[in-house]
């Protein structure tokens, strides 16, 4: 039987700057890494150089230092595959911190039957234990005459909207779509906000024929669309009031540095998309959707798709006869 080498602390602990600090006139020895873990030179060298040389959007953006991005959050995804012995990278799951870790269970959030008195009662926790006196928490309205202790005003929505395209930020799909459930229907849910969006669009004259919608930023997987349904949606920016729907669409990155072509894409794994317009004397309107088999470079594939719109001349209409017949 071999037998393991022994832990190197000092070496490891070399590999740690902020374990070379004093407090209090101490080495200091740090015991909260659940919580915040202290990061090793390696990590904090990879962090400087994406911040350095290719910070961008990962599975969002369809230009350069965007791919590079993809690339390597996808290589770290497969190392940690190989690291934990996942039978495929697909199966882990990165999160923002250990607490939003616990929280999924099965993939699926917790659920709380009255969110708004959920953060009511978690901003009284918090207020306790600074210190400060507060009652139990409660719906209700506020008393007249009650003192005004801050207040948020909101960007309009088409600012709104516009961030969520560009930044294709899931949590503001799915509140603008309980919003529109809750301000149509009188309920504040996801099967509501999807409703209302389906009857908005048939009024609109859009054709519904092959889809199936379950939520609002389109992660789930038994969500279908079609490129008619696509098309259908970007042509109404070409009405006068709707002009800010064509407006808000984010630009197609460094395949058309020349602005020509404004689109929204979309990537889960084995399922991307992009649908938009192309700018020029007769605006060209396209979508395009791909599912299964599809690479993990996907999103070099829609560059390059953009690239080819971008530069697309369609022909011209051939004349039933050069000269006319006598």
């Amino acid at each position: 039987m071999t037998t393991p080498a022994p832990l190197d602390v000092a070496r490891i602990q070399a590999d740690f700057p902020i374990l070379k600090r004093q407090v209090n006139g101490k080495r200091l020895v740090y015991l909260d890494s659940a919580s915040s873990a202290q990061k090793p030179q390696s990590v904090l060298d990879a962090m400087d150089r994406v911040y350095r040389e290719s910070y961008a959007n990962v599975h969002r953006g369809v230009y350069t230092i965007a791919e590079e991005a993809t690339a390597a959050f996808e290589a770290a995804r497969g190392k940690v595959a190989g690291f934990v012995h996942a039978r495929e990278p697909r199966e882990i799951v990165f999160t923002r911190n250990a607490t939003e870790s616990i929280n999924l269970v099965n993939g699926k959030p917790v659920v709380h039957d009255d969110p708004a008195l959920f953060a009511a009662a978690e901003l009284t926790r918090l207020l306790r234990a600074r210190g400060v006196t507060v009652g139990e928490p409660t719906r209700g309205v506020a008393p007249e005459g009650s003192t005004t202790v801050a207040s948020v005003t909101s960007q309009p929505l088409r600012t709104i909207v516009r961030w969520m395209l560009l930044t294709s930020n899931n949590t503001t799909a799915e509140m603008l779509t309980k919003e529109l459930g809750a301000r149509t229907r009188g309920a504040g849910t996801t099967a509501s906000g999807v409703a209302a969006v389906q009857a908005a669009l048939r009024e609109l004259g859009v054709p519904l024929d092959g889809q199936t919608m379950i939520d609002g930023s389109g992660l789930d997987r038994e969500n279908r669309l079609t490129c008619r349904i696509l098309v259908a949606v970007v042509d109404l920016g070409a009405r006068a009031d709707l002009k800010v729907l064509r407006d808000t669409l984010p630009g197609g990155g460094s395949a058309t540095p020349d602005g020509k072509v404004h689109a929204k894409g979309g990537y889960l794994t084995d399922v991307t998309g992009l649908a938009g317009i192309v700018d020029r004397d007769t605006p060209l309107r396209f979508a395009f959707l791909a599912n299964g088999g599809v690479p993990k470079n996907a999103n070099v594939d829609l560059n390059a798709f953009t690239g080819v719109l971008n530069t697309y001349q369609p022909p011209a209409p051939v004349p039933d006869a050069v000269i006319p017949s006598p």
